[in-house]
Parts: C-alpha cells; structure tokens; sequence
C-alpha cells in the first residue's frame, strides 16, 4: 500500500470483510494495521505539502527578485502570493 492514490477506499473495504467475516481478534488486527498505514499516509502527505509549499515560495521569490512587478496568476503562486506581494 506504499503508493496508492487512495489507500482509504482500500482500508474501507477491507474493514468491512472482516466486520463481516472476521473475528473479533481479526477486527481489532485489522484496525491496527489501517491505523498503522493512516499514520505513514498522512505523514508522507504532509511531507509532500511542505516541499510543494516550498517550491511555490522559491517560485514566488524568484518573479519577486526579477522585479517583474507582480507574481505570476494562476494557481501556481495562489497560496503564497500574500509572502511575495509584501516587498513593503
């Protein structure tokens, strides 16, 4: 599960297998393992935010220094625009 786009359809349904077929020992062990894996997903997220953050600001910066005069429009500079707007 290292790479799924969507790992928590997977856990759903896995969950609802054992709920249904499982024991309670398999239930318990399966909610274990999903709160294990949610854990290592929401962290390599957020590890995925950050750089991207990082990225827009280094983009950001860069328009600011050339002195273009404004930030590029789009999405790409959206989130940060209020960091390379302020040149006060």
């Amino acid at each position: 599960m290292k790479n799924l786009d969507w790992p928590e359809a997977i856990w759903e349904a896995w969950l609802s297998f054992e709920h249904l077929h499982g024991s309670v020992d398999e239930v318990d062990a399966c909610l274990d393992k999903i709160e294990k894996a949610q854990y290592q997903v929401n962290a390599r997220r957020a590890k995925v935010v950050y750089h991207i953050s990082l990225l827009l600001i280094q983009v950001c910066l860069y328009y600011w220094v050339l002195g273009s005069g404004s930030v590029p429009s789009g999405n790409a500079c959206l989130a940060t625009t209020h960091l390379c707007d302020s040149r006060n």
